[in-house]
């Protein structure tokens, strides 16, 4: 077994100043963040020695949907991708109806953000997956010192916060008419390929590269003037 000795005052220097140092990076992230403006700075000093750093890399997941609320996470760097998946049923030409799942880009967390709040605040499983969009620095805080650790005003913040922003049951609904609409717009490009096709507009290439970022009713109005859209 080996021993380290060091005094206090090269303590001081190395150990010490960066152990201060950390803990004022942290503050000065909270700082930043309006839920946070009603903990005083002492407040907030307590608070980051029970925050975990972690490090992720691209692709990693942090969060899974449907699993329990563990943890409160902040973005320090990089980005994290919060993904839905949609649960519906596909009829198919012959009417056999089979499930089918969809996956959905609900928000990009980037450095300053947060994600996790909804399945801890509301006690419920997570409403989405956190999967890294990037190599990405977090903060995390546990369910359990969220609650112990928090001042009752942030907290209170936190809820309001949850309250005024898109739930699951909302988020689900507006996310499932979207890929309804989704599958419209290709069903009317399906039913009006042929003539698009007659009026010498090139290949397929260049029908999605008119169709990308405009509804199907100006392409198919600018290809077809007669079409009557």
């Amino acid at each position: 077994t080996w021993f380290v000795v060091i005094d206090k005052e090269d303590y001081d220097e190395t150990v010490k100043s960066t152990h201060l140092k950390n803990i004022q990076n942290k503050v000065d992230f909270l700082c930043r963040m309006p839920l946070f403006r009603d903990c005083s700075t002492s407040e907030m000093n307590e608070l980051v020695s029970y925050f975990a750093v972690n490090d992720h890399t691209p692709g990693s997941e942090i969060i899974s949907q449907g699993s329990d609320a563990t943890n409160l996470f902040f973005v320090v760097s990089g980005e994290v991708d919060l993904i839905k998946t949609i649960y519906t049923m596909k009829q198919d030409k012959h009417g056999v109806i089979t499930p089918k799942t969809s996956k959905a880009l609900v928000q990009v967390c980037k450095s300053g953000s947060f994600f996790g709040e909804h399945a801890i605040v509301n006690r419920q499983q997570q409403p989405y997956t956190g999967m890294t969009k990037t190599g990405c620095t977090t903060y995390s805080l546990s369910l359990h010192d969220f609650f112990l650790r928090l001042n009752p005003k942030t907290v209170q913040a936190f809820r309001t916060y949850c309250k005024y922003s898109m739930d699951e049951s909302e988020t689900g609904r507006c996310l499932t008419e979207k890929n309804k609409w989704d599958r419209s717009q290709r069903s009317m490009m399906r039913a009006v390929l042929p003539d698009i096709k007659g009026a010498d507009l090139g290949d397929a290439k260049k029908l999605k590269g008119m169709m990308r970022g405009q509804p199907v009713e100006v392409w198919v109005r600018t290809a077809l003037p007669n079409a009557g859209v």
